[in-house]
């Protein structure tokens, strides 16, 4: 699902704070979802396979692309299902 900056804004209910701190709200998305993304594909793939993912990163953008698609085939639904379940919880937080 490819959502735009007002999707975002919508969906986190935060229409009502002011443009800078839906922008600083969004960044704080960005980095829970990464972090998430980070947490399911850990147990998705384990350790070996997770450092190995690591290491691709330190090698470039296409080597870690290949890496990520041969070791964790479903890398898409599984960012998917990390975002979903940070915007679930930010949906949770009060924003007032």
């Amino acid at each position: 699902m490819n959502l735009t900056f007002p999707d975002y804004v919508h969906a986190l209910g935060i229409e009502s704070l002011s443009e800078g701190d839906q922008i600083a709200a969004l960044a704080a998305f960005a980095r829970a979802v990464h972090n998430q993304f980070l947490l399911d594909l850990y147990d998705s793939v384990g350790l070996d396979h997770f450092n190995a993912i690591k290491t691709s990163i330190k090698l470039g953008p296409a080597l870690y692309i290949t890496t990520l698609k041969h070791l964790a085939p479903n890398y898409l639904d599984l960012y998917e299902t990390s975002k979903k379940k940070v915007l679930d919880k930010m949906k949770e937080v009060p924003t007032t």
